[in-house]
């Protein structure tokens, strides 16, 4: 009896072998086919030694240098190879597109496909990117970086709804630039958080921690930090630089503020922090950022850009208000031309003076502009821009005015009388009358004889009667 039943369970057990390798046969002729040359139909065994190929091969592409455990699912070229696991030491990935979740430790790792996507849970321990592959962090994405990580590709690394967890120093330095949004950075107590691609745009994010984040330290190139709508809870130091140039060439390395908070940000010398005046912060429209402390050390720069009658100014949170060396430079780019007075920066306290050195850009023709440190209102300092209209000389444009209008009278009055019509204007008529010629008479004359000169009488006309 017992010999039976072992009989029929092995017989089960080949129909159950037998019924799953049929069915992997049928996905494999469905999803990647290999077809026969001359028939145009899927070979069976012309598609099983293709699949076992390409799995050996990527198999052998990423599985070595010490890795401890490789998970592989590879589908045709277009699709996306998927890889999981633990590498360490030097590793190359070359598929189209990659995605990975698991360790990279200790190497370089070089790309060579189109996207590079971290998914799910990834640690990444001292290793150093190259290649020209975009480096994408998806969505939910949680990334740890430790030690020293370095992203230095010749395509952009992008997150989209992701969060880094930097306990070590993390670089961003590809050429293509970092672009982030609705992301989260959360750095450590030994963390240190690098933007040091030429372009930085980082869009409502969330930099917390107790660490520290620069822009462009280490670097000699040109670096752009923008910062548009963040919450940046962590110090933001823009280290010294050896170019030293303004703002109306080049900045060597500078952060853009645009409705965004930041806690302290400190510029060095040939760097600056640039407020865009334009923009709204969303949590309280009356500013157009918010900072708790900015400090301005010498040779450094603090720029308002697209100054206009609208422009709202940065709010300085901290008591101090803004650090400025005497040989900083507050520089302001003016947007219009007219009259304008705008408070740049606001801050609480009583000691408002700030020595500074100015510069004013593409001040209307015209016009005067200054920018001094103010008391405005109780307990209250701004920042203060005028543009006014120049005024010194319109008092002498009017006396002019005064003087040429009695010239002008006298000479129209005399070319009136050169040029106007010889009449008489209280009598019309006489105008046209003749003064009669005397008529010659001879008359005798005896001696002792009275003559009296014969009259003529003439006709004049009746005098014009005005009653």
């Amino acid at each position: 009896f017992f010999r039976i039943l072992s009989n029929l369970w092995m017989m089960a057990r080949l129909d159950l072998f037998a019924v799953t390798l049929c069915l992997v046969l049928a996905l494999l002729l469905w999803f990647n086919p290999v077809l026969d040359e001359e028939t145009g139909v899927a070979d069976v065994s012309k598609t099983v030694t293709k699949t076992l190929n390409d799995l050996w091969t990527d198999r052998r592409h990423t599985w070595g240098n010490g890795n401890r455990m490789m998970l592989i699912m590879a589908n045709n070229s277009n699709t996306t190879t998927v890889v999981s696991g633990v590498f360490c030491g030097n590793q190359t990935f070359s598929a189209a597109n990659t995605q990975f979740s698991g360790t990279l430790q200790n190497g370089v790792v070089t790309l060579s496909g189109e996207t590079f996507t971290f998914t799910g849970v990834v640690n990444i321990i001292a290793v150093t990117f190259t290649g020209s592959t975009r480096i994408i962090f998806a969505a939910g994405t949680v990334t740890t970086l430790s030690g020293r990580v370095v992203f230095s590709t010749s395509s952009s690394v992008e997150l989209s709804g992701a969060t880094l967890n930097v306990n070590g120093e993390a670089i961003f330095a590809s050429t293509g630039g970092l672009d982030a949004a609705d992301s989260k950075f959360v750095t450590g107590s030994n963390g240190s958080l690098s933007f040091n691609s030429a372009s930085n745009k980082l869009v409502k994010c969330e930099v917390s921690g107790s660490g520290t984040t620069h822009c462009g330290k280490g670097v000699a190139t040109s670096v752009a930090l923008s910062s548009n709508e963040n919450t940046w809870s962590v110090p933001l130091t823009l280290p010294a630089s050896s170019v030293f140039a303004n703002r109306r060439t080049s900045l060597a390395k500078s952060v853009t503020l645009c409705a965004t908070s930041h806690k302290a940000v400190t510029v060095s010398k040939g760097n600056g922090a640039i407020t865009d005046t334009s923009c709204t912060l969303a949590t309280n429209s009356r500013y157009a950022s918010t900072a708790e402390s900015i400090m301005i050390t010498d040779g450094g720069y603090l720029v308002f850009d697209k100054v206009t009658s609208t422009s709202k100014p940065l709010r300085i949170t901290g008591a101090s208000g803004p650090t400025v060396g005497a040989s900083a430079v507050v520089e302001v780019i003016v947007g219009v031309r007219a009259d304008l007075s705008v408070d740049l920066a606001l801050w609480t306290g009583t000691q408002c003076d700030r020595v500074f050195k100015t510069s004013i850009d593409t001040c209307a023709s015209g016009y005067t502009c200054a920018i001094n440190s103010i008391s405005s209102g109780s307990n209250t300092c701004s920042l203060k821009f005028t543009q006014v209209g120049d005024t010194s000389n319109k008092g002498l444009w009017a006396l002019f005015a005064l003087l040429i209008i009695p010239i002008v009278f006298v000479a129209g009055f005399l070319l009136y009388k050169k040029f106007q019509p010889k009449q008489d204007w209280l009598y019309p008529e006489l105008s046209s009358y003749q003064v009669p010629t005397a008529i010659a008479t001879t008359v005798p004359y005896t001696y002792g004889q009275t003559i009296v000169p014969p009259v003529t009488a003439t006709a004049y006309p009746a005098p014009v009667q005005f009653w």
